[in-house]
């Protein structure tokens, strides 16, 4: 008799326990989305040459790949720009920034677009303008890098980031 006691009030309490968690929200999942801030005045640092590329290119390899570190959504960057001859000016540069971070009390479970979790442009810059180069796959994380390469005079690259919807799925409770 007391066994089936037990029974009958254990079954009770995780019913009712299993019915508070759900009236919380705990364990659901949902989606989120978001759009993060642009990232600006990337400035790689010049790694070999006298800085100046002179009109020779430089060729430029820009990157994005999103990554999910603890509860939060981080972007690795990098640029780098190289003289195309000569002393083969270099400027090339990493970046980890974090771009969203999950509501209290919540875990993220995967990141569920963009279809591709990086980005790239890659070109040989031919003039002193502040270039948008075409960013491949167009369905990854970035909309579009702005970029200056070579300038009049030293030369001081940077980059612009500026980034499609994220969908993250996220689960309430640990």
């Amino acid at each position: 008799m007391k066994t089936k006691v037990c029974k009958v009030i254990l079954m009770f309490v995780l019913v009712i326990g299993f019915g508070l968690c759900w009236l919380n929200g705990e364990g659901q999942e949902k989606q989120e989305k978001f759009t993060p801030d642009p990232i600006k005045g990337k400035y790689p640092p010049r790694t070999r040459g006298d800085g100046e590329f002179f009109g020779n290119g430089p060729h430029v390899l820009a990157k994005a790949e999103l990554y999910i570190k603890e509860n939060e959504i981080w972007v690795k960057l990098s640029l780098t720009e190289t003289e195309t001859r000569s002393d083969w000016t270099t400027f090339d540069g990493t970046w980890d920034e974090k771009i969203w971070t999950a509501p209290d009390g919540n875990t993220i479970k995967e990141i569920l677009s963009p279809q591709s979790l990086s980005s790239t442009a890659e070109y040989t810059d031919t003039n002193d303008d502040l270039d948008v180069p075409t960013v491949k796959p167009p369905d990854g994380p970035v909309r579009s890098f702005e970029i200056m390469g070579d300038q009049f005079g030293q030369d001081h690259p940077f980059m612009n980031v500026y980034f499609n919807e994220i969908s993250v799925k996220i689960k309430q409770g640990n």
